[in-house]
């Protein structure tokens, strides 16, 4: 009965645990545009792909910093041959998903590291990554020179929270925003 109930415990947990997806396809690609920091237009033998980088977020053409992690992007593969690990695919906007390799660097895990990208724990929990945007905040690194521009928006209530809140990214659904998204917390006035 103990050995029963711990499996259904184990198979229980295990259903919720976010883990990296699995790469269902390999293949050599050259970037051909780069959209922004998370996104970029991929050229095979074939065809053109958009492609989004996989559990990192960068930030939009209309938001802060969006050149300059565009152009972080573009330096490292612009006009380059890469290795592309396809783990899926989002249809909401058509696009590819997955990771690139670019001469043995894993470029998603880059622009975490380089602080140009922010680590969606919620697509992938690799602790790396995560570590990753703990040393880029901690030095200041590209999105997080300013780090009070961030709030968090719980995405289910559209309610913003800023980083001293106790609701700051502490609910079910939610992303990183600016000032301007949602309505302000009536605790924090986010």
């Amino acid at each position: 009965m103990k050995l029963h109930l711990f499996t259904v415990v184990l198979l229980f947990f295990s259903l919720f645990a976010t883990k990296p997806p699995a790469v269902i396809e390999e293949f050599d690609a050259k970037v051909i545009r780069v959209i922004d920091g998370d996104t970029v237009v991929l050229q095979t033998a074939k065809e053109s792909i958009k492609f989004r980088f996989l559990g990192i977020n960068a930030p939009e053409e209309n938001e802060k910093y969006y050149s300059e992690s565009t152009k972080a992007l573009s330096a490292i593969i612009f006009g380059q041959n890469v290795k592309v690990k396809k783990t899926g695919h989002d249809h909401k906007w058509d696009r590819m998903v997955g990771i690139i390799i670019h001469n043995g660097v894993n470029v998603n895990l880059k622009m975490i590291e380089d602080g140009w990208a922010e680590n969606q724990s919620y697509f992938n929990d690799d602790e790396q990554w995560a570590k990753a945007e703990e040393k880029a905040k901690s030095l200041k690194k590209g999105l997080w020179a300013e780090l009070e521009r961030f709030y968090w928006l719980n995405t289910a209530t559209n309610k913003r929270h800023n980083q001293k809140c106790v609701y700051y990214k502490n609910t079910a659904q939610g992303k990183s925003c600016m000032a301007k998204e949602g309505t302000p917390c009536g605790l924090c006035g986010g």
